[in-house]
């Protein structure tokens, strides 16, 4: 795709005007009378980090499979809450017992906050970053400690580890980092989350982790998950597999974590009761490689667009 200077000042006309919701609060969505788009709209929404692609063909198709079972709870089904958990389980390597589903990444994220913080309680977190721990963590009077991210903007893991203190109950790592796009080597990190573990619980927020290539794999912490209780992975649909809008996501930790979860915030019923049109979808995703590489290779051609453009 090539674009002239004049086509290109124009597209950015049109896009800064969609500027304006980003630089607003979230208050401001919760106004009846705030702009609204629809699916005709060329607004562009930077505050959300959505994939204007939307998800896989298997997916949409397995959508119209199971819509109208809309009536029913994702249980006893094909597509129930518990065989996405074993789906999930048998791609990650890991125990099914060490999942919980969540409402995107964000539900988890908040448990998470909410077992290891309050008052008296510490977190140490990267700078600038989507940091849902920590925010929520204000929220319930719990010290949070930003770590500035380094010179090439990557988070700053050998600051972080000088700030854990005896008084630090979490830290939390977002690998790829948002909004900074920058990743740090699964080396550099494994080291981090081997010697901040013994003091301490770290969460690992993996929402890009697909983006960094087809060896995506051999950079997420999940193997740390497999032997160590105090490492916490949450993971979402929403990113790369384009599926934002029908809120789905999971944590993997230690089984003792995942039991205590369901316990506290699910009264003790596995799976959380995820609707049904999620479940299906997220399993359909999981089924189609194809369309990460396809929706990863998408967001690199546009990179590249962008930066030569500003070249």
């Amino acid at each position: 795709m090539t674009i002239d200077r004049r086509e290109w000042i124009r597209r950015a006309s049109l896009y800064s005007a969609g500027l304006g919701l980003p630089m607003m609060s979230f208050d401001t969505l919760n106004n009846p009378t705030a702009r609204s788009t629809d699916y005709s709209d060329n607004v562009v929404r930077l505050l959300f980090n959505e994939n204007p692609y939307g998800p896989s063909k298997k997916v949409l198709q397995r959508i119209d499979e199971v819509k109208n079972r809309s009536h029913r709870y994702a249980t006893f089904f094909k597509y129930d809450f518990l065989k996405l958990k074993h789906a999930i389980a048998a791609q990650e390597g890991i125990d099914v017992h060490q999942i919980a589903l969540g409402h995107g990444s964000i539900q988890p994220l908040t448990w998470i906050s909410i077992l290891f913080g309050g008052k008296g309680k510490e977190f140490v977190v990267p700078d600038p970053a989507f940091d849902v721990i920590g925010s929520f963590g204000k929220k319930i009077g719990t010290t949070v400690k930003p770590i500035r991210v380094d010179k090439q903007l990557k988070v700053n893991l050998s600051a972080m580890e000088q700030e854990v203190s005896d008084t630090t109950s979490l830290v939390v790592i977002i690998n790829p980092n948002n909004p900074t796009g920058t990743s740090v080597s699964s080396t550099a990190l494994t080291d981090f989350c081997l010697k901040v573990s013994q003091k301490c619980p770290v969460c690992i927020d993996e929402a890009y982790i697909h983006y960094l290539g087809k060896d995506w794999r051999t950079s997420s912490m999940v193997e740390l998950v497999k032997t160590n209780p105090n490492i916490i992975i949450t993971r979402t649909f929403s990113k790369i597999y384009g599926m934002a809008g029908l809120r789905m996501g999971y944590m993997m930790g230690s089984e003792e974590l995942i039991t205590r979860v369901e316990n506290q915030f699910m009264l003790g019923y596995p799976g959380n009761m995820p609707n049904t049109i999620s479940v299906a979808s997220a399993m359909a995703a999981l089924e189609d490689d194809s369309f990460l590489e396809e929706s990863r290779q998408k967001n690199q051609d546009m990179k590249n667009e962008i930066y030569q453009r500003f070249d």
